[in-house]
């Protein structure tokens, strides 16, 4: 039985190549590893430009102050992700500021496309089927899982999570080797560890993949000493990748602030410039019900809002989540009735274990910290390999097992929904800005909570920038060491006071300013045009009051 009998497509038509199956085989895996990513850099320009909360918040200013040495001089001017490693958003903003948006897009979008490519290479490497199947199987997984929901509303987006999960792919790519070749020299475990540390010192969520990782070696063929050998030089490569990519940053923060992940876990360093009863995560989307928790992907794909802010349905983790314990239920009980085994595995059952114990750990345990559907794109992305994994476990013919893989994926194809976290239209470059003209000796002040900081990119370098209203610091907290500083600031600054917010949030600004002794200009307020957010952006005087 051939895949091409199994389930429609390309195969029914004949061979697109000349040669034999393997060469064929081969041909088509070259062709997909190359044109995957191309795809997608076309599909991110085909969605538009990002536009996001996040981007106009902290990703485009975190870079442009971190390049122009702007911290003592602008305070809090991204809210609490002022103080997020800037690494990647550098290397994001130097592109965007001299290139054509368009040509950044794309890249961007093919990079993330190279997840797809990973899931690919890993699917085809324990996929145990004739060479041709093998590639169609293998392109049947990667392209179901970089079509989810949430995976899709991040193409072409500067969130991260489908860069840095690069580098968790990455990393289960290298060790599945461990699984497939038990005989592998364990200081191969290295480099996985160094790329997966790599990707957790860009994005600290990430340390959740290297913990499930890491947890999930000591299910790897072999003795228990064997498994502590590759564990221990996977932590080695590890750590050695969390200083390549964030141990400047650790260190400045510990420098600066007296916490090396300020302002988080600050229950634990006690740093002085923030609550030192708070740990900062973002703990609202976790479940208080244990029932919730224990059935969570029917609720987050009947409600997507319980996972994040906007609505993004990914259903594959769905389609996982039912049939990974029903094929293990079925594993169980093949103990007791003898002869139920599948006629013909599809995939190596070492690798299959390995990979499978990954997903569930690291479901788990962003079931423990997150619940927040962003975060859990890796396990999205690797969700229909998953599947096929699952069904693996299955007494069904492979024919059986094939057809109802692909069936099932077409239809999470059909039922997911793209999450829109906001996109722009084009232009010539990524953020342009007209910002009314200040005098040289203006200290600017921003208010609200909505995202202002890709606006300061645009003002006259020479301008300090104070955020006296955020989600880190609110202008009642008398307490903060950021709020003595500001109002210090404000008191001995001679010159003319600016504002920059929204107009929607006029009611709020307004309170603020009385928290600092100071008025509006209304008469003197004035929208700065901007290629992002059209909801109105004012530059208005500000006043001591009287």
């Amino acid at each position: 039985m051939t895949l091409s009998n199994a389930i429609p497509g390309p195969a029914h038509s004949g061979l697109p190549f000349p040669g034999q199956p393997g060469l064929a085989s081969r041909r088509l895996a070259l062709f997909f590893v190359i044109a995957f990513p191309i795809f997608y850099g076309f599909l991110s320009l085909a969605v538009g430009q990002d536009a996001s909360w996040d981007f106009e918040n902290y990703h485009w200013y975190n870079a442009y102050a971190f390049l122009t040495g702007r911290e003592g001089r602008d305070i809090l001017v991204s809210q609490t992700p002022s103080f997020y490693n800037p690494l990647l958003d550098v290397i994001f903003y130097l592109a965007a500021s001299h290139l054509p948006a368009r040509l950044v897009g794309f890249a961007l979008g093919a990079v993330q496309g190279m997840n797809g490519v990973l899931i690919f290479l890993l699917a085809r490497m324990i996929i145990r089927r004739p060479p041709l199947d093998k590639t169609l199987l293998a392109i049947l997984v990667s392209v179901s899982g970089m079509i989810g929901g949430g995976v899709l509303g991040e193409i072409g987006a500067t969130f991260w999570d489908n860069v840095v999960s690069l580098g968790f792919l990455g990393g289960l790519l290298i060790l599945t080797r461990f699984a497939l070749q038990p005989g592998l020299a364990a200081r191969w475990a290295a480099p996985a560890g160094l790329i997966l540390g790599a990707a957790a010192g860009f994005k600290q969520l990430h340390l959740l993949y290297c913990a499930s990782v890491g947890l999930s070696v000591l299910c790897l063929p072999g003795s228990f000493a064997r498994r502590t050998h590759i564990a221990a030089w996977l932590a080695a490569g590890g750590i050695a990748g969390i200083g390549v990519t964030s141990g400047f940053w650790l260190a400045h923060m510990t420098i600066a602030y007296g916490n090396p992940l300020f302002p988080y876990f600050n229950t634990v360093f006690h740093s002085p410039f923030a609550a030192i009863n708070r740990d900062f995560r973002d703990t609202n989307f976790i479940p208080k019900s244990l029932w919730v928790r224990l059935l969570f992907p029917i609720y987050f794909t009947i409600d997507p809002l319980i996972t994040g802010e906007v609505e993004q349905r990914g259903t594959a983790m769905l389609a996982l989540f039912l049939a990974l314990p029903a094929s293990l239920l079925l594993l169980a009980s093949r103990r007791f009735r003898p002869g139920r085994e599948p006629s013909v595995r599809l995939t190596d059952p070492a690798a299959s274990r390995f990979i499978l114990v990954v997903i569930t750990v690291s479901y788990l345990l962003w079931l423990k910290m997150f619940c927040i559907y962003r975060y859990v794109a890796p396990i999205e992305m690797l969700a229909p390999l998953g599947l096929m994994l699952a069904f693996d476990l299955f007494p069904a013919s492979a024919r059986a097992r094939i057809s109802a893989l692909a069936m099932v994926l077409a239809v999470c194809v059909v039922a997911n929904t793209r999450g829109d976290w906001g996109r722009a239209p084009w232009g010539e470059r990524y953020v342009e800005i007209q910002a009314p003209k200040l005098a040289p000796d203006t200290l600017v002040l921003m208010a609200g909570y909505e995202p202002l900081g890709f606006i300061v990119p645009g003002l006259p370098p020479e301008l300090p920038v104070l955020r006296i209203q955020s989600n880190f610091v609110h202008p009642g907290d008398s307490l903060s060491r950021f709020t003595t500083m500001m109002k210090a600031r404000i008191a001995d600054h001679k010159g003319p006071l600016a504002l920059i917010y929204l107009r929607q949030e006029q009611s709020l600004v307004d309170e603020a300013l009385g928290e600092y002794g100071l008025v509006a200009d209304l008469a003197s307020c004035a929208d700065i045009p901007n290629s992002l957010d059209d909801r109105g952006i004012l530059l208005c005087g500000v006043a001591k009051a009287p």
